[in-house]
């Protein structure tokens, strides 16, 4: 065999074995995103939008009309929103155990450096007398983003420490151009049983 057959017969297995290594390579899966504290995206590009807010005065009340219907309640069905929180159960098909639930409400809004949560009711349940400790009962995860759906702030705590809940936005975000923010809040009583909703913030 001559050696120009043997440096062609060497440039092809060269050749083959990079083209193997290519193929390999491209079906590699991405690797997937695992900071909790971003949410993944559905098809569209965003898993959700922040628009409008409730504006409310400094001691909590809601000031018409200027209301966004989505805010502040306990309606919301969540996707991608549960990879901000820890707990990942999200049942409601079920009846929670509360009889003088409403949901909370963040004021004032807007705000300047802070904001606080009012209440998410108080209930009383016949057969038990110990109010605040039943109401210490109810698991409450909350989750606060920025504009560019960061998380910047996760607590747990339960409904009774919730009331009155201070955030300190200017601690949490510092870069002024963040203005909207977004409240997840998720309640869980006794039985394991969901509610679940938001609110939107904006920072003057």
């Amino acid at each position: 065999m001559t050696s120009d057959a043997n440096s062609m017969k060497r440039f092809l297995i060269i050749l083959n074995a990079f083209l193997l290594l290519t193929v390999i390579s491209c079906k590699k899966e991405k690797p997937k995103d695992v900071n909790p504290s971003v949410a993944s995206q559905d098809n569209t590009g965003n898993c959700f939008s922040m628009s409008g807010i409730t504006i409310t005065n400094n001691v909590g009340d809601i000031i018409a009309p200027y209301i966004d219907s989505s805010d502040w309640n306990f309606n919301d069905m969540w996707s991608c929103e549960k990879f901000y929180f820890t707990d990942t159960n999200f049942n409601t098909v079920c009846v929670f155990n509360d009889t003088n639930l409403y949901a909370p409400v963040g004021y004032p809004n807007p705000c300047i450096s802070f904001f606080q949560l009012r209440g998410m009711g108080i209930y009383t349940i016949p057969e038990d007398t110990n109010v605040s400790n039943h109401d210490r009962s109810i698991g409450v995860e909350i989750a606060v983003l920025n504009q560019r759906k960061e998380r910047i702030a996760h607590y747990l705590t339960n409904k009774y420490d919730a009331h009155g809940m201070y955030i300190p936005l200017f601690l949490l975000d510092s870069l002024a151009s963040d203005t909207l923010f977004r409240v997840y809040y998720k309640l869980t009583d006794q039985n394991n049983c969901v509610k679940m909703g938001h609110g939107d913030i904006i920072r003057q």
